[in-house]
Formats: structure tokens, sequence, C-alpha cells
């Protein structure tokens, strides 16, 4: 993560997909990162903010509702 010491950043949960250049730019500003970001978008942003963090995960088998149903008895 960046170093965060000298101010107050925001880490969203997660953007938009096609965001316009302005809010590229109101998002890179006091960002430190977000989560679930596509590559076209982070480095839109990565190109305002180069230290923009994005945490790329995925829940764990059986944690996401329905989407790990193998069956129609499970």
């Amino acid at each position: 993560m960046p170093d965060t010491t000298d101010g107050i950043y925001v880490f969203y949960d997660q953007l938009q997909v096609g965001l316009t250049d302005s809010q590229v730019a109101f998002v890179a500003a006091p960002a430190a990162g977000s989560q679930k970001l596509n590559f076209t978008v982070s480095e839109r942003i990565r190109a305002l903010a180069p230290n923009f963090v994005v945490l790329q995960h995925r829940l764990a088998f059986g944690l996401s509702s329905g989407a790990n149903l193998v069956g129609p008895d499970h």
C-alpha cells in the first residue's frame, strides 16, 4: 500500500467502467487505491496517480451466492 502518513486518502470499494476524464481526475486526486478494476480503468487512474494500488481477489469457493452451484441438488 502507498504511504499515507502525510494525509487522508481514499480506498474505493469499486469503480464503474467508462469513467469520463473528469471522473478519473476526481478519483485519482485523493486515492490510495481500489479493488476489482480492469486494466484499462486502473491504467487511466495510474497515469495521474502512479502509486494507485489495485487489489484483485476472488471469493473462496462456496462464498458466492449461487455462483458455485454444480448441479440441481447442490
